[in-house]
């Protein structure tokens, strides 16, 4: 828990919309990972907000994408997880448009979203559009506590890129090695 802790990485926050207060506002949560977004879900109500889950799978099609994007307008605040959204090769598990898609079109509802990527920190360049991004390098139980108490302030989010984040093409930079934001200063 120590070392997810220090390692959560802000790597956007545009909107200003972190940290968030604890309050009953409703959240979706949804995205990859049935166990990651119940638990992300349990430790957000734990802060007092009432909380959906629509889980989508590694490659969502356009239904459950639909289905997601209902529940986001719906609610006050949408938590996206995502997992290795980039990796579009023909014949992935992960099929990348898919989480691509989910994202660009709950970002399109006008509801704050906050995307995870709960993996590694390479999505971001898919959906540059999303002004609040948090990487936290892994989907165990600890590192999605982690990310939960960042979102809330509880912990300074103090993690850096350990990687640079190029843009889609891969032809500039879009982070730099070591990149990361604080509440702080």
């Amino acid at each position: 828990q120590r070392a997810t802790d220090r390692t959560t990485t802000l790597v956007r926050n545009d909107a200003g919309l972190l940290p968030l207060a604890p309050d009953a506002r409703n959240v979706l949560v949804t995205g990859w990972g049935v166990t990651t977004t119940a638990t992300i879900a349990t430790e957000v109500g734990k802060r007092g907000a009432s909380t959906t889950v629509q889980e989508t799978g590694l490659s969502p099609n356009q239904a459950r994408i639909d289905q997601a994007v209902a529940a986001a307008r719906n609610s006050d605040l949408v938590v996206a997880v995502t997992n290795r959204a980039w990796d579009i090769q023909e014949g992935s598990p992960h099929n990348g448009p898919g989480q691509m898609n989910l994202v660009k079109a709950l970002a399109a509802t006008g509801k704050p979203v906050v995307v995870i990527a709960a993996r590694d920190p390479y999505d971001i360049a898919y959906f540059t559009e999303v002004p609040t991004y948090v990487a936290t390098y892994s989907y165990t139980a600890e590192a999605l506590r982690s990310v939960v108490k960042v979102l809330f302030g509880e912990i300074e989010p103090r993690g850096r890129l350990p990687v640079t984040i190029p843009v889609q093409d891969q032809s500039a930079t879009l982070y730099p090695f070591g990149h990361g934001l604080g509440y702080s200063g």
